[in-house]
């Protein structure tokens, strides 16, 4: 049995620099780090980070809020928040804000007002 025969596609690109670069090796500075470089330089709406739980959420919160020296709103949003404060984090606002959650986003109506999002790419 011979193989199949397949088209030969030629094309021709420029060839570009590559620029390596390395996240800090602890994901919750990377991700603070992220956002508050968002916020700082190309900010024009809210952002949503994904982490893997409330302990690792908490600590993002903190450190954005450093980062930002205070001039980016920020909530956490996970299952175990009372859903009071959970619907503040999803409140709708015109100021640009951080919410900073597990998948638990992913069921909820913040993915229509989000501009940025930044994964971990851990989860629980």
């Amino acid at each position: 049995m011979s193989t199949p025969q397949r088209p030969h596609i030629p094309f021709s690109s420029g060839l570009y620099h590559v620029a390596e670069g390395f996240a800090p090796p602890d994901f919750r500075v990377a991700a603070a780090n992220t956002v508050a470089h968002l916020h700082k330089t190309s900010f024009q709406g809210h952002i949503l980070v994904y982490a893997p739980g409330a302990g690792e959420i908490d600590t993002i919160c903190t450190m954005v809020r450093k980062a930002t020296k205070g001039k980016l709103d920020v909530f956490p949003l996970y299952s175990a928040m009372p859903s009071e404060s959970q619907e503040e984090a999803l409140r709708v606002t015109k100021e640009p804000k951080c919410i900073i959650a597990t998948s638990l986003a992913m069921a909820t109506p913040v993915r229509n007002f989000i501009c940025y999002v930044v994964d971990t790419g851990l989860c629980k």
